[in-house]
């Protein structure tokens, strides 16, 4: 199972919804040499690549993601660059205008250190006028209590040629602000695979914190409410110089 896409369907807010907040966020900067982090699939990149942007670099850790980008915006493919890496231990070897990780991706990595590290990445690569952007859409308290109880089916999918259910359930460590996905696959109500996934809630109070430690400095904060009842955040972040 593709467990980021899982997630996204399980969770996250409609994509198209989520397009149009990235091209109403995205800042005026012509021209822009733009990193994107945590591409996935380059769902989120059909909210900024029709904008005038001169080159985008994009960074997953799956191959299969990145080919199947480059697929989606096979008419953009002059100006995509795809770094297959763990940003875990990725170094940034050059300066960009904007700086961009949407999707909530920043709450998919398991601990504060983490996340932390991965705000210190988008400064390091940040230009000295450049804009970071990073989203994030907090669980509503609604789908941890609609998803807490039993695992419910949230789609289906192609298995060997045969369609097979999938089953979402959450278990949340409110003391280690932990959200716990299960996700299994059933065939004629047989479980016959199980995959798990640790996401880190992140506060507003530590956003600020680790913008701050990182050397950047929250320019904007912009809001949408989604047709799910999440409240969708994104940062507008520049060094703080």
């Amino acid at each position: 199972m593709e467990t980021a896409k899982l997630i996204f369907d399980f969770l996250g807010p409609d994509p198209t919804e989520m397009r149009q907040f990235i091209h109403d966020v995205w800042p005026e900067n012509p021209d822009a040499n733009v990193l994107d982090l945590a591409s996935g699939n380059g769902d989120h990149l059909f909210g900024f690549i029709d904008k005038p942007v001169a080159s985008v670099t994009v960074v997953d850790n799956s191959e299969e993601a990145l080919r199947l980008l480059l697929e989606r915006h096979s008419n953009h493919k002059q100006l995509i660059s795809p770094i297959c890496a763990d940003l875990g231990t990725w170094a940034c070897d050059r300066k960009y205008d904007v700086v961009h990780m949407g999707d909530n991706s920043i709450q998919m990595f398991a601990s504060y250190k983490d996340q932390f590290n991965i705000i210190k990445t988008m400064a390091s690569c940040l230009s000295d006028k450049g804009f970071g952007l990073l989203n994030v859409t907090p669980v509503t308290e609604r789908q941890i209590m609609e998803y807490c109880v039993e695992p419910k089916r949230i789609t289906t999918v192609k298995n060997g040629g045969e369609t097979v259910e999938v089953f979402g359930q959450i278990k949340v460590d409110v003391f280690n602000q932990d959200l716990i996905m299960y996700f299994s696959i059933s065939r004629d109500g047989i479980e016959e695979g199980r995959s798990t996934c640790r996401c880190r809630m992140l506060l507003k109070h530590e956003i600020e914190e680790m913008v701050k430690a990182a050397g950047l400095k929250v320019v904007q904060v912009r809001h949408r409410k989604l047709k799910r009842g999440n409240d969708s955040y994104y940062y507008l972040l520049q060094l703080n110089q």
